[in-house]
């Protein structure tokens, strides 16, 4: 019979992973909304025009929910990453991450490449419109590039960096398990990110305070994280919500897509944002909807380009019309990506499992294993 500690674990382990889907969809979201805006295509601006309304939402939209999806994911990385860690399990950790992380990233990669290569016969469509990259050479220094550095998927640098800071978990582990270690670190990470918030390297700072802030929270307030949010902790979280959005809106220059201070303040809506999400009321054949938020992400890129493609081709280029386009963009892309792989996941099982890194029901009962083991 289980103890009382026992059922209790339970509750939170189910609330923690409604609370996953939840944010992993609103935050999937915000970074679509993000790329809808920030894709190129035929042309060498961007689908808006120098409207002050149109420009003003759609680099708020830009920087503020793609900011705060970007952090909050990096965050909750970081948080599932550590959240049972301990030396002894960083080998299985690993393997479970080249199931769930390498792969994936390697694959789409691939596909990326080729249909960039594809395209590549229409230059006024591939032309480095997308990623900036260039036409592909097919060189074997281009497809190193484009498999292994993510060349031509610009939106899988996320998957790139999680590779890398998983590799680095002895390292962060020792760090942020003390409060002041980890204070320091995650200060120094932002500075940096402040300093240099446009990085191109391999290995971006942007992504270490969120992902150690996480790794902090899952090593030494686990239970507080995983259990369902009070009154208390919810005023707390509107209040880091509300000082977030405060201070980003006092900044200013929203249209000035390299306004590094961004980050700071998307990091602190996120983690008011990590609570409130317990008190939104969802229906359950929504969430079942949301669980296919990954393959959204690898997917909405090519879904942007080719509506965006077409509304470039056929429509009227109007300023109202243009913020229209861009929330019809920017909807629809999250419909077709999260029913797509609904749709694959019912259909082709073993196919959604090797595309999305093992992610099904009998592939988490998988990982559940690796990780505990």
């Amino acid at each position: 019979m289980k103890t009382t500690r026992e059922i209790e674990l339970g509750k939170n382990n189910k609330h923690f992973s409604e609370r996953l889907i939840i944010l992993s969809f609103l935050c999937m979201s915000g970074i679509i909304f993000a790329h809808a805006e920030n894709i190129n295509l035929a042309a060498k601006e961007s689908l808006h025009t120098t409207a002050v309304v149109t420009v003003w939402i759609e680099a708020f939209i830009y920087r503020f929910a793609g900011g705060t999806g970007l952090q909050t994911f990096f965050i909750i990385s970081g948080f599932l990453f550590f959240k049972n860690y301990n030396d002894s399990m960083y080998f299985s950790k690993l393997k479970s991450r080249v199931y769930t992380l390498l792969y994936p990233y390697l694959i789409w990669n691939s596909i990326y490449y080729i249909i960039y290569g594809v395209f590549s016969v229409y230059p006024g469509l591939a032309k480095g419109q997308m990623i900036g990259s260039g036409l592909p050479t097919f060189t074997l220094i281009d497809i190193l590039q484009g498999v292994f550095l993510n060349k031509y998927s610009g939106v899988l640098w996320y998957l790139l960096q999680l590779i890398i800071l998983a590799v680095l978990a002895p390292l962060i582990y020792r760090i942020v398990k003390n409060k002041v270690g980890a204070a320091l670190f995650i200060i120094g990470a932002l500075i940096i990110t402040v300093i240099d918030p446009l990085q191109v390297h391999i290995f971006r700072a942007i992504s270490v305070p969120g992902y150690c802030l996480g790794a902090y929270m899952a090593i030494n307030h686990r239970e507080f994280v995983m259990k369902k949010a009070d009154k208390k902790t919810l005023t707390i979280a509107v209040c880091l919500f509300g000082v977030g959005i405060i201070g980003f809106f006092l900044l200013g220059n929203l249209t000035q897509k390299d306004h590094s201070l961004h980050v700071i303040f998307t990091m602190i809506t996120a983690c008011g944002l990590v609570f409130i999400v317990d008190f939104l009321p969802l229906h359950e054949m929504i969430k079942t909807f949301m669980k296919y938020t990954f393959f959204a992400y690898l997917t909405h890129w090519l879904v942007l380009v080719l509506i965006k493609t077409i509304i470039k081709m056929f429509l009227p280029q109007t300023d109202g019309l243009l913020i229209v386009y861009y929330v019809f963009t920017a909807v629809l892309t999250i419909f077709i990506t999260l029913y797509s792989g609904m749709i694959i996941h019912k259909r082709f099982a073993r196919l959604y499992g090797v595309l999305c890194g093992q992610r099904g029901e009998k592939q988490n009962e998988w990982r559940t294993r690796v990780e505990t083991s």
